[in-house]
């Protein structure tokens, strides 16, 4: 079959995918991203956000493509080039890390939540999190396309409230002019810009496999992917200018107090699901490369339970770097 043809048992088009990965960009992780991005002023930090994405999301998409072409999930697609005992290496490894994000992310949304809304403890809401975000995987490909494109809508409007929030209380002429302490190359922003989108690809074709053709498959995504993770390395940036601090509670509560926390609530527990399920669905994927015979739903609950607990015994943050 030509690539660029459909298969009708391939239900995603351009505009899923879009969806999807602007779902996995709308992320706290992306906003504290761009606010670390603060030393390097607004405008070097703009530039960074924008050049770093152009080059970021050419692997993502080119992935992506592979996923298409070949319909298989991102762990197999190894098998070609390692061989079936280095794919089985690459399986496990893939499992550790999704593992150890899936973590990293209920960590953050029930920080984030307990700091916007103190009534309950980091421990509830990372609980809640990690239920939600199980429950949001097992759904599967139907339930996601159903829920996505609700959820990123409200997403992108309580994103587009804390723009415009930003804009008006501080003014582009104080953000402009503000600079952070504390050094920070150009070179070194950009690579964490680039990083953000790299990171995904060995996910990228867990989810293109499903897509009708593999040019829909990479402009849904690389456009997804820009846009959203754009703007909020954008929002992140002009945020800790403002509120003087990176982590993404703390500009949450300074940019939406007083205001609607009801919305900030929502984009912190919402962009936890519609990026959380990524990583444990493709865990799921790449360890039933290594138990075949094991439903990857019972997979997708195990590693869903096993990251959330990783969330409440152990301090995630340590995870990022190692």
């Amino acid at each position: 079959m030509n690539p660029d043809e459909s298969d009708g048992s391939r239900p995603l088009g351009a505009a899923d995918l879009f969806l999807l990965w602007a779902g996995a960009a709308i992320a706290l992780p992306e906003i504290w991203a761009g606010g670390l991005l603060a030393p390097l002023g607004l405008a070097s930090g703009m530039a960074a956000v924008v050049l770093g994405h152009a080059l970021g999301v050419i692997p993502l998409g080119l992935a992506c493509v592979i996923g298409a072409r070949h319909g298989v999930p991102a762990i197999v697609s190894t098998r070609a080039a390692l061989g079936l005992g280095g794919a089985r290496v690459a399986a496990v490894l893939n499992v550790v890390q999704l593992a150890g994000w899936t973590a990293v992310m209920l960590w953050i949304g029930g920080q984030a939540a307990a700091r916007i809304f103190p009534g309950a403890g980091t421990r509830e809401w990372t609980l809640l999190c990690g239920a939600m975000t199980i429950a949001w995987t097992l759904g599967g490909l139907h339930v996601w396309r159903r829920l996505q494109g609700v959820s990123i809508a409200l997403l992108a409007g309580v994103s587009a409230w804390m723009t415009a929030l930003l804009i008006r209380d501080h003014g582009w002429e104080r953000l402009w002019a503000a600079r952070p302490e504390g050094g920070m190359s150009f070179m070194a922003g950009l690579d964490l810009v680039v990083a953000m989108p790299v990171s995904w690809l060995p996910l990228a074709a867990d989810y293109a496999r499903h897509a009708r053709t593999a040019r829909g498959a990479f402009r849904g995504s690389v456009a997804g992917y820009f846009l959203a993770s754009s703007w909020m390395y954008a929002l992140g940036l002009a945020a800790s200018a403002a509120t003087g601090t990176d982590a993404p509670d703390t500009m949450l509560v300074g940019l939406m107090a007083g205001r609607a926390v009801a919305a900030a609530l929502w984009i912190a527990l919402a962009s936890t699901l519609t990026t959380t399920f990524l990583n444990i669905h493709s865990g799921a994927l790449s360890a039933q490369a290594l138990l075949p015979r094991v439903p990857v739903r019972a997979l997708a609950a195990a590693l869903g339970l096993a990251g959330t607990a990783f969330a409440l015994v152990i301090d995630p943050t340590k995870y990022e770097a190692f």
